[in-house]
């Protein structure tokens, strides 16, 4: 938790399962402190590297920069499937406007789309 985020618990969906039990076999950044709960305690840079290099060279065609831009393209997405105050809980925002904020910038997104491949633009 910081100043701009809260605590939140998400629910584990099954296809994750197998890449966090990979990385604990590779890496072992992490430690089970309670049952049922996974928390990271150190090598968290060395984790995020990970993720960025197997990204990196699984996504060949496509402009990935680095995991912010996977944060915001899951918040942009879970407020396609969820209402905002469910989003604003799981992506650990303290302010809705914190998460408003994806929805406005997935409008201007298809605005210069639009832009692009209209005829008179």
């Amino acid at each position: 938790m910081t100043l701009k985020s809260e605590r939140r618990k998400l629910k584990l969906e099954s296809q994750q399962v197998l890449d966090i039990h990979e990385h604990l076999l590779l890496t072992n950044p992490c430690e089970i402190k309670e049952r049922d709960k996974l928390i990271v305690t150190n090598n968290y840079n060395a984790l995020t590297q990970q993720i960025t290099e197997k990204l990196k060279k699984n996504l060949n065609n496509i402009k990935f920069k680095n995991l912010q831009q996977v944060r915001n393209s899951v918040i942009t997405n879970w407020l396609k499937h969820y209402d905002l105050m469910q989003v604003k809980y799981m992506a650990g925002h303290r302010f809705v406007s914190s998460t408003e904020r994806y929805n406005m910038a997935n409008v201007e997104e298809l605005k210069q789309k639009i832009l692009r491949v209209h005829p008179m633009g």
